[in-house]
C-alpha cells in the first residue's frame, strides 16, 4: 500500500511517499501559499493519481508551550477537514524532532517541509 505522509504548516506544507511493500520513504514536493481549500484539492488529485492507500499527518504531541497547543489545533482542523475531503484512512503521528532533524539531513533551515515529512513517514514504518 502507498502511503502519503503530511508535514502540516502554516505556509507550508511537505508531502512525502513510502510503500509498505519496501518501508522505504522518500520526499516528495512542497506546497506553499494555498488556500486549505486549495490544499486540501491539491491532496485530493495527488491521492487519486498516485494511488494512495493511507495518509499519516505530523501532530505536534507535547504540550509545554502555547505555541504547540495553538499549533495542534490547526492541524486537528485540516485533518478534520482532509477526512471531509478524502476518503482514505488518516492517522496522526508524532512530529516532535522531525524539522530539526530535516534540518541536518539538508545542511541548515530552508525547504525542509518534504524532508520533515520523509522522516514521519519512514519513522512510521520503522515503528510497524
Amino acid at each position: 500500500m502507498k502511503i502519503l505522509a503530511i508535514d502540516y504548516g502554516d505556509v507550508k506544507v511537505g508531502l512525502a511517499f513510502g510503500d509498505t511493500e519496501s518501508n522505504f520513504a522518500s520526499p516528495y514536493k512542497i506546497i506553499k501559499g494555498e488556500t486549505r481549500e486549495n490544499l486540501l484539492e491539491e491532496l485530493s488529485i495527488i491521492c487519486q493519481k498516485e494511488w494512495i492507500g493511507k495518509i499519516i499527518v505530523g501532530m505536534p504531541m507535547h504540550d509545554e508551550s502555547k505555541f504547540s497547543s495553538v499549533q495542534m489545533d490547526k492541524v486537528k482542523g485540516f485533518i478534520e477537514q482532509l477526512k471531509a475531503k478524502i476518503d482514505l484512512e488518516v492517522e496522526i503521528v508524532d512530529e516532535n524532532l522531525s524539522t530539526g532533524q530535516a534540518q541536518k539531513l539538508i545542511g541548515g533551515k530552508g525547504d525542509d517541509d518534504a524532508v520533515a515529512a520523509m522522516i514521519l513517514l519512514q519513522d512510521y514504518f520503522d515503528r510497524q
